[in-house]
C-alpha cells in the first residue's frame, strides 16, 4: 500500500473504533469511487474486510457450540 491507502486505513480503523458503522463507511467508500479515489479507496476497503474478518471470526469463537447461519451480501 502506499502513503494515501495506509493513511486511509488508518483513519477509517480509528473512525471504526470511535463509533462509525460499517455502513457509513461503506457510504463513504462509494463516494470516494465516485470521485475516482482510488488509491484512498484501497485503504478504507481493507480496514472494512480487516474489521469484518474479525467480527466473524469473533462471533464464531464466541458461538463455537451454536450453529451460525451467515447471509453474505453481494455489491
Amino acid at each position: 500500500m502506499n502513503d494515501k491507502a495506509t493513511e486511509h486505513y488508518n483513519i477509517t480503523l480509528y473512525e471504526i473504533e470511535q463509533g462509525t458503522s460499517l455502513n457509513q463507511i461503506r457510504n463513504i467508500l462509494k463516494e470516494y469511487e465516485a470521485e475516482e479515489l482510488y488509491e484512498e479507496c484501497q485503504g478504507i476497503h481493507l480496514a472494512i474486510e480487516i474489521v469484518s474478518f474479525n467480527v466473524l471470526t469473533e462471533l464464531i469463537k464466541q458461538n463455537k457450540k451454536q450453529k451460525i447461519k451467515i447471509r453474505w451480501k453481494r455489491k
